[in-house]
């Protein structure tokens, strides 16, 4: 992020919803301008996350400069009284208002009324092309891929006609048009017959469409099998709690791959998965969530027309009992990152774990050799140059990303194996050399010392090393870097040796305050604490009113998903989200006044009394029902 900001200087950066060591960070001053500001130099606004504002004057003094969606006053009414008692300090709320009126004008500049999209056949081939170079070709045993469009194809999975292209939740945009396999697989003159083998919107386990899958997998020559990760699996709000495919298509790629040994499968989600079945599949095509144009741009895959290049910007692990924060997270009340660094790549490398797929994987439908590394050191600007030779050693035309890592030969301070430092893709025709080089600034050897707060690089050796991935390093080289003298290394051996060796999957408390700096927070909520607009409808005491209240919501959230597993994701959604933004949320409807009685009824303090209030609250809130409906339409 730091080097959007450096770089790019966008008009706006978001801030969260979360605390960050117990300030929020809608308010934390520190985040927001000691870092964003005085630090990267960040000019723009900072538009707080929907309904992640806390408290407006607070907000608008660590530096959020607007609140989102609007209260209809409720904030600027608070915002007036503070700078009437001198809470709030008029010159700060100045420059928040400067900031806000600037982003105004930047945006009118450039907006316009009943705009028509002018080349949409153009940009659908654009998100096309960008689609088929982000997709990552996982697996291709016996070069299974690209196949002979003229063979007998079976293509089972409803998401090969009901894609899964896009996020689930805020993140949802309405496209111009969307493609699907069936559709664009026919246009291109593929022999296959379709096969649902499974429902979307459900993960339960179709006997019929299992058989009627096999069946038409056991006549084919190749079978293109299409699942992945559904909208109710990872959506906005809610935390994943476990890394399997939705059961339904897991239990059906065991089926056809025991009737047919050519199993290609087309994997579709946001995040990664367990495969039980990797070993029993001769191809994977991981298109993550790739637009409304990606069942295109797997055709042009599939097929040959396109070399796939990408590669995976995470690591695939085999279990999810293998991610190190997988102990410790989620805890919704005050979780703790006991594997402080070691996130990713990071952590497998360092601690030797086997992973399913390695951080920047990726295969090509040709090869690549890369030779001839040079390191040189620029003392004038404290640089690093690092050169070397990618040559295309295969019968195809395709892009190679090279990745450039930086690791320390010090054991001073615990720090990772090895850290991704710089990379660059290149397009190579069959036989073709490029010499590639890519220059380290002082960042890509530092580390953060948390007792001084700012980044240092220590004076001694280091390898540079370039890779394929993390785990398929080509070439290295040492250098020595003595740039400082005043450099202090903090010293953990003795406290809190564990990080050293990266066996962080059962940090101790005692180890991680040592390095945390200061005392623990508590780990959960005080029962004899009054509930606030912080709270939530899962804070709720077990009293009668509240189980009403929990099943009221359960219905209607029921009435209005399409099917049970979205309303499940819903109900996880409401029942999780602060009062507080459900005020804000609702754009001035719902009331501090009425949240106050929903606070009051789920702390047991009655009924009569707290829904007097909400009501009252309401009627005057009706006023802004029309705009919060208007939002919602």
């Amino acid at each position: 992020m730091k080097k959007t900001v450096k770089q790019s200087q966008p008009w706006t950066v978001m801030s969260a919803y979360n605390k960050l060591n117990g300030e929020y960070c809608t308010e934390n001053d520190w985040l927001l301008n000691k870092i964003l500001r005085d630090e990267w130099g960040f000019k723009g606004a900072v538009v707080c996350d929907w309904g992640a504002e806390n408290n407006r004057v607070d907000g608008i003094k660590g530096g959020n400069d607007l609140e989102m969606p609007s209260s209809n006053g409720i904030g600027a009414e608070a915002v007036i009284n503070a700078v009437k008692s001198n809470e709030l300090d008029e010159s700060v709320l100045d420059l928040c208002v400067d900031r806000v009126i600037d982003l105004s004008l930047k945006s009118n500049k450039y907006s316009k009324k009943n705009v028509n999209l002018t080349k949409p056949a153009e940009h659908h081939l654009l998100a096309r092309k960008i689609a088929s170079e982000s997709m990552v070709l996982l697996k291709n045993s016996d070069n299974i891929l690209p196949i002979d469009k003229s063979k007998k194809i079976a293509v089972i999975g409803e998401t090969a006609v009901n894609p899964r292209y896009q996020g689930s939740g805020s993140s949802q945009v309405n496209p111009t048009k969307i493609d699907n396999f069936y559709d664009e697989a026919k246009k291109e003159n593929f022999n296959f017959i379709y096969s649902q083998g499974y429902e979307k919107s459900t993960d339960n386990i179709n006997i019929q469409m299992i058989n009627e899958a096999k069946s038409v997998s056991k006549e084919a020559d190749i079978v293109l099998l299409f699942v992945g990760l559904t909208e109710q699996y990872e959506a906005e709000a809610n935390d994943r709690i476990h890394m399997n495919l939705p059961l339904n298509q897991s239990t059906l790629i065991g089926e056809v791959c025991a009737v047919n040994s050519n199993v290609v499968v087309i994997l579709s989600g946001g995040a990664p998965v367990e495969m039980p079945w990797i070993n029993n599949v001769k191809g994977l095509l991981n298109c993550y969530l790739a637009g409304q144009a990606g069942a295109g741009a797997i055709v042009d895959i599939i097929s040959g027309k396109v070399n796939p290049s990408g590669k995976l910007a995470e690591s695939y692990p085999l279990h999810l009992e293998d991610v190190p924060c997988s102990k410790y997270y989620p805890d919704r009340f005050a979780p703790f990152y006991k594997e402080s660094i070691y996130v990713g790549y990071r952590y497998y490398d360092t601690a030797n774990k086997d992973v399913l797929f390695p951080f920047g994987y990726g295969l090509s439908y040709t090869e690549f050799d890369y030779d001839d590394i040079n390191v040189n050191i620029n003392d004038d600007d404290k640089t690093v140059s690092v050169s070397f030779k990618i040559t295309n050693t295969g019968k195809r035309d395709g892009a190679e990303i090279a990745q450039v890592y930086v690791q320390s030969k010090s054991s001073a301070i615990y720090r990772a194996k090895k850290e991704l430092k710089g990379f660059e893709k290149v397009f190579l025709k069959a036989g073709e050399t490029k010499n590639i080089e890519i220059k380290l600034d002082e960042r890509a050897f530092s580390f953060y010392n948390v007792k001084k707060g700012s980044w240092q690089i220590e004076n001694c050796g280091y390898t540079v090393l370039v890779g394929a991935s993390s785990r398929d390093i080509k070439l290295s080289s040492d250098l020595n870097i003595s740039f400082y003298d005043d450099y202090e290394i903090p010293d953990y051996k003795g406290c809190a040796p564990s990080y050293y060796s990266a066996e962080v999957d059962n940090i101790s408390d005692f180890e991680f305050e040592a390095v945390y700096g200061k005392a623990l927070p508590p780990q959960s909520v005080n029962p004899d604490k009054p509930l606030d607009f912080n709270s939530t409808f899962s804070d709720g005491k077990d009293v009668k009113a509240v189980r009403i209240m929990k099943k009221v919501i359960r219905f209607a959230v029921g009435k209005t998903a399409p099917n049970e597993l979205q309303a499940n994701v819903a109900y996880s959604s409401v029942m999780s989200v602060p009062i507080r933004t459900i005020i804000s949320m609702s754009q001035g409807f719902i009331s501090e006044e009425t949240a106050q009685g929903m606070v009051d009824i789920l702390d047991g303090k009655g009924v009569a009394k707290p829904l007097f209030h909400i009501l009252k609250g309401l009627l005057k809130s009706l006023k802004y029902l029309p705009k919060l409906l208007d939002t919602v339409a």
